[in-house]
């Protein structure tokens, strides 16, 4: 009798865990064109003292390509401190990076990584300029349909020129994904 109970008591938890880890189909996202306003956290690094942390937002562009390979385009503005200051300690960030990438799709996370070339324009007081230099993004695309998810994503920026105001940039952020197709 009471292996009977605990058979049925434990055939629920044990049918919906394996509803959740089953696998899904992949989307195929070959000709298809992602949206995604972001919100996140941004670290622009100043030679010689911490880093600066502050929040960013943006939006990210991607076109797929084939199922594998997407060019992406990231805007993103930055609100962050400048530690070596003596003023406000404030600077204003654009950013504009364009890439490619490669995914792996073929469950409803889809990771992705890729290269790409960043721009960046500053102001601050007593300085503003413009820098340049690659990038690494990476991130994962968490689809909930073919057309509307989330994405996370990381990108580390290598500065290479005004050095000596800007060295590195780091943003982590996260946002809606929805998706045309094309």
């Amino acid at each position: 009798m009471h292996a009977a109970r605990l058979r049925r008591a434990l055939a629920v938890p044990i049918l919906a865990a394996a509803a959740c880890i089953a696998p899904r189909d992949s989307f195929g996202s070959a000709r298809q064109i992602h949206f995604a306003p972001t919100l996140g956290f941004a670290l622009i690094f100043a030679p010689g003292a911490s880093a600066g942390p502050g929040g960013s937002a943006g939006l990210h562009v991607a076109y797929d390509i084939t199922d594998a390979f997407r060019v992406y385009g990231q805007f993103e503005y930055s609100l962050t401190t400048v530690p070596t200051m003596a003023s406000t300690g404030i600077r204003h960030g654009g950013t504009f990076a364009a890439g490619i990438a490669y995914a792996i799709d073929v469950t409803t996370v889809v990771p992705w990584f890729g290269i790409g070339l960043q721009t960046n324009v500053f102001g601050q007081p007593g300085w503003t300029g413009l820098t340049l230099g690659p990038e690494v993004r990476g991130g994962a695309d968490i689809l909930a349909s073919r057309y509307v998810g989330m994405t996370i994503q990381v990108a580390y920026g290598l500065q290479l020129f005004q050095r000596d105001r800007v060295s590195d940039v780091l943003s982590v952020l996260a946002g809606l994904r929805l998706t045309l197709d094309l």
